[in-house]
């Protein structure tokens, strides 16, 4: 019996100190926080496609249409995450905000990312997050980024920066 409650107060331990708590990005337009980013992994796979596609979202029918195009697939076992993610992003948050989908495909699942900043001129700096052993499964990636409208350049190109683990 002693045994028993010494394993699951080592499991108990084990589980808190191994637990990732989701940190709250922080991702700057000229020094100045932006609203919030997520990071929603597609398990399906895409062929013959531009990697990535920037995608401007201003209406909750365009994210709609984004779902359609790039999440909803039979090959697709997340897509309920990425509705689930998306739900808050209601009328009233486009009437002052808008949405930057950034769609990366990965040949390994294990590689994340990390939007580092957005410049004055819509350049994103997304760090590739590469660990030293990869997985050989195929990952979809959709970085969503809210954006105030007040913040409006022309146009929005990703750098990506590969960083080794």
């Amino acid at each position: 019996m002693k045994r028993i409650a010494i394993l699951l107060c080592f499991g108990v331990l084990l589980t808190v100190s191994c637990e990732k708590k989701e940190q709250k990005p922080q991702v700057f337009i000229n020094n100045k926080e932006v609203i919030n980013v997520q990071y929603i992994r597609n398990y399906g796979h895409y062929k013959d496609i531009q990697n990535p596609i920037i995608s401007i979202i201003s209406a909750k029918s365009e994210l709609e249409q984004y779902y359609e195009t790039y999440v909803k697939s039979i090959f697709n076992s997340n897509a309920g995450l990425f509705l689930e993610k998306t739900k808050i992003y209601s009328d009233d948050f486009f009437a002052n905000n808008y949405l930057v989908v950034i769609f990366l495909e990965e040949s390994s699942g294990s590689i994340t990312h990390k939007v580092e900043k957005i410049d004055e001129n819509g350049d994103v700096t997304i760090n590739r997050l590469i660990p030293q052993i990869g997985t050989c499964d195929m990952a979809e990636w959709n970085i969503i980024i809210e954006l105030d409208k007040s913040f409006n350049p022309h146009q929005f190109s990703v750098v990506l920066i590969d960083q080794f683990l």
